[in-house]
């Protein structure tokens, strides 16, 4: 098994609006905000583009395994997390054949290793496997870990410092 990650480009649109689609398929057990389909079996066809501008501040990548798209990781600097934050992991995605086998962790140290500072992800608090996983990933691989579960929110928001 190689896991790789690499970074996305503008010919990876379709694949990513493809894979988001998986994922918003699984988030919807959580949320409402992805309640129905529509003519083409989309969740929300257009959040692709309004997430993914591919510009400054703005870093997905896609996750492969032997040279074959398993997922994507999106993440942002400064300009969008929220403020104290230097960045904030805003998606990350298996499709589920690949999970519990080592992938994320692979593809999380290759995200971070050249970006240290104030870190934050939020996190479904019903989504008991993402939490899981990241209690244990942080708890290995950072400092300063907080976990906060929001007020009138369905998340968990984690805060972590990364080393360099």
């Amino acid at each position: 098994m190689k896991i790789s990650i690499r970074p996305a480009g503008e010919n990876d649109r379709l694949l990513i609006k493809n894979i988001f689609n998986l994922y918003q398929n699984e988030l919807c057990i959580y949320s409402d905000d992805f309640d129905c389909l529509d003519e083409n079996g989309y969740f929300a066809p257009d959040t692709v583009s309004e997430i993914l501008p591919f510009g400054d501040g703005v870093f997905p990548y896609i996750i492969e395994e032997n040279a074959r798209p398993v997922g994507f990781i999106m993440a942002t600097d400064s300009s969008f997390a929220p403020d104290g934050f230097d960045y904030c992991l805003e998606e990350i995605f298996l499709i589920r054949n690949r999970r519990k086998r080592g992938v994320a962790d692979i593809a999380m140290k290759e995200i971070v290793k050249d970006r240290p500072g104030r870190w934050t992800l939020e996190v479904y608090t019903q989504n008991a496997p993402a939490l899981s996983f990241w209690k244990r990933f942080l708890s290995e691989n950072a400092e300063c870990v907080s976990c906060k579960t929001q007020e009138n929110s369905p998340f968990t928001r984690f805060s972590f410092i990364i080393r360099k």
